[in-house]
């Protein structure tokens, strides 16, 4: 069996990068971080102020055996509050999380409130996944509306990724927290 790797952990983490600049201190979250592919990708950059969130403890385990995170919370994505302060990391990033039986945009208002006014969120999903993604009788790009409608985030870029997994398109979802 041959492993097709996603796009997504790399280009998400040289994204960050551009964001940041320089600030390789920044607080970041990897939400949705499975076995820490995502953070790993972010240390290769040089980005050494890591926390993971994953509803998996056993994925969490696997993450800590890479030493790339600073902490780890055994959590689920949703609309549950998170046990995390407000405002808490200059930036999360989801890679790979959001699809049918995972996260959905019930999760949004929880990224939005846990990342610092000025930060940014950024979400990394197939473009087959978006139509499964939508939550509370509201499709994805209706939450995502809402959100910024209600002055809570200001979109920065969306932005598709060919082959970003096999012959999948990605896509990638910049928000700066207002």
């Amino acid at each position: 069996m041959e492993f097709f790797p996603s796009k997504g952990p790399s280009v998400v983490a040289r994204t960050v990068d551009l964001l940041f600049g320089g600030n390789k201190d920044a607080l970041i979250l990897d939400a949705g971080a499975g076995t820490g592919v995502g953070g790993k990708e972010l240390q290769n950059l040089g980005f050494t102020n890591l926390e993971a969130l994953d509803g998996c403890q056993a994925m969490l385990d696997i993450a800590n055996q890479r030493g790339v995170y600073n902490r780890t919370i055994c959590d689920l994505l949703g609309p549950n509050r998170l046990d995390v302060d407000s405002g808490y990391y200059d930036c999360v990033v989801c890679v790979g999380a959001m699809a049918a039986g995972n996260a959905n945009a019930g999760c949004l208002p929880e990224l939005i409130r846990i990342t610092k006014s000025g930060g940014y969120v950024v979400i990394a999903t197939r473009e087959i996944h978006i139509p499964e993604c939508g939550y509370d009788g509201k499709s994805w790009d209706d939450c995502l509306k809402i959100h910024e409608d209600n002055g809570l985030w200001k979109k920065v870029e969306i932005k598709k990724v060919e082959d970003y997994f096999c012959d999948h398109i990605g896509i990638i979802f910049i928000y700066r927290i207002m």
